[in-house]
């Protein structure tokens, strides 16, 4: 098993056509073969991503049609609109969702917090102080987990941790 191998690598001085990418890839040619029976293969493939094409197919589309390059600009022009006034109509409603959120947190626990106290008021005697501390305190606790919790998710933690520490 010595059989030796050429690297695939290996320049190749015939000419292998071009295509562009409106026409369909060229073939090899006839004496591709090399001296070894392989065959000499060659693939190119270019894409892009976005909604305008790389100047030299718009350059095309533009020979193809004329005005072509205008229309695919003016469509990209409209989508990125459209996608900025979608995401500004999100933000907005993030932020009325939230200030929503926070007007009925601050009602729920001025009513219990006001609850609690008066139950104390009137019942003095040690069942009722219980009963109204614990009201107001689970309400003061509920209130503190779910500002820090809200601050975890969103990631506008005042306080970072110390990565150092988990190391």
């Amino acid at each position: 098993m010595s059989k030796k191998h050429k690297p695939k690598h290996q320049n190749n001085k015939r000419d292998i056509p071009q295509s562009s990418p409106t026409e369909p890839p060229p073939t090899l040619p006839e004496d591709s073969t090399q001296e070894d029976g392989s065959q000499l293969v060659a693939y190119k493939r270019q894409s892009f991503s976005g909604p305008i094409p790389p100047p030299h197919i718009l350059a095309e589309y533009e020979n193809i049609l004329p005005g072509a390059a205008d229309r695919i600009l003016a469509m990209s022009e409209k989508q990125s609109n459209h996608r900025q006034n979608l995401e500004m109509q999100e933000e907005t409603g993030q932020r009325r969702e939230t200030r929503i959120g926070q007007f009925l947190g601050f009602g729920i626990a001025v009513a219990v917090i006001s609850a609690s106290v008066i139950y104390v008021m009137l019942v003095p005697s040690s069942p009722g102080l219980l009963t109204g501390g614990t009201l107001s305190g689970g309400t003061i606790i509920g209130l503190v987990y779910a500002f820090r919790y809200s601050r975890k998710v969103s990631g506008d933690s005042p306080t970072k941790p110390d990565d150092s520490l988990s190391e």
